[in-house]
């Protein structure tokens, strides 16, 4: 048994042995009274922010295609357990997609031409085993849309 006294709300433990089993937490108030709850690790799982890898408009086939990356590939909460929802916008337009692995395509038809878009990406766990929390927003990354002139592939 570990005991701790840590001020605030917030109250972490690096020494968590194994996430599969429940903890029972018991905590005692300023007033005197107690509480306890049994707390299943797997429920409460909030992963780290996927990123952008690289977000790209092809003007030949008309589409963005936007890659996704993940901390999780060889962890208990591999990419095919999470969703990932991706926020694209401009300054007159936003999108929100929802997917369960990558890459994601956007025809051109969904898109205004000659606009600068910003897409970022958050996950939560799925799958039943685990459940929990939205990740943080990653960092947004860019991408040009052209009509007209032949760019071709245009990263930023």
């Amino acid at each position: 048994h570990e005991c701790f006294t840590e001020p605030g709300n917030n109250v972490t433990s690096k020494k968590l042995e194994n996430i599969i089993v429940s903890y029972n937490v018991t905590l005692q108030l300023k007033g005197g009274d107690t509480f306890t709850k049994s707390i299943d690790l797997r429920k409460i799982v909030k992963p780290k922010s996927p990123w952008v890898v690289n977000a790209t408009f092809h003007h030949k086939s008309n589409r963005a295609e936007i890659h996704i990356g993940n901390r999780y590939l060889k962890n208990y909460l591999q990419p095919d357990k999470q969703l990932f929802e991706l926020h694209l916008w401009s300054d007159r337009h936003t999108l929100n997609f929802n997917i369960t692995s990558g890459p994601l395509f956007i025809e051109g038809e969904y898109l205004r031409k000659d606009t600068e878009y910003h897409v970022k990406v958050r996950a939560i766990p799925t799958g039943g085993y685990f459940e929990g929390f939205w990740s943080d927003w990653s960092t947004p990354l860019s991408f040009i849309t052209h009509s007209g002139k032949d760019y071709g592939s245009i990263y930023l």
